[in-house]
């Protein structure tokens, strides 16, 4: 369970790093390259609260698949890998205008 609630902490710390990094772009002149986001970027408070409410579908999801299957690790895990691509690409676009 303690690797679990880890990649949970990952997971959050993720998202955190994401509403920076766009945030940081949007403020750069940058616009939000993922149609579906772009309404919920334009709201900073929006965007704050979609990013939260998907830390805690995963970690319902995550808990749950773990209780009833035993593989909430390898569920955590792979939410962490997708997560972290915005991050990436954003800390590129950045690296590019810094």
């Amino acid at each position: 369970m303690i690797p679990i609630l880890i990649f949970l902490q990952l997971f959050t710390l993720i998202q955190v790093a994401d509403i920076v990094t766009t945030t940081v772009l949007i403020k750069c002149g940058f616009s939000e390259g993922n149609a579906i986001m772009a309404p919920i970027v334009a709201t900073p408070e929006l965007f704050i609260l979609v990013k939260m409410l998907a830390v805690l579908a995963v970690a319902g999801c995550v808990l749950t698949t773990e209780r009833r299957y035993g593989h909430g690790i390898e569920l955590s895990c792979g939410a962490c890998c997708i997560a972290v691509l915005p991050v990436v690409n954003n800390l590129a676009i950045l690296s590019l205008v810094i």
